[in-house]
């Protein structure tokens, strides 16, 4: 999977809180909170990210 800005942008605040709800991390990289939902499911599917704490 190739990464953008906006996803790397993403990553990095998921790994500093990741309990923050998703329409406010979609605000703070830029984009929807659809798009922000999707991506997430899409980092889950390719294990980036394998679990939330």
């Amino acid at each position: 999977m190739k990464l953008n800005r906006t996803d790397r942008r993403l990553l990095n605040e998921l790994q500093h809180d990741a309990s923050r709800k998703q329409s406010e991390l979609a605000e703070t990289v830029g984009m929807s909170r659809t798009s922000c939902w999707r991506r997430i499911r899409e980092f889950e599917e390719v294990g980036l990210i394998e679990r939330q704490v």
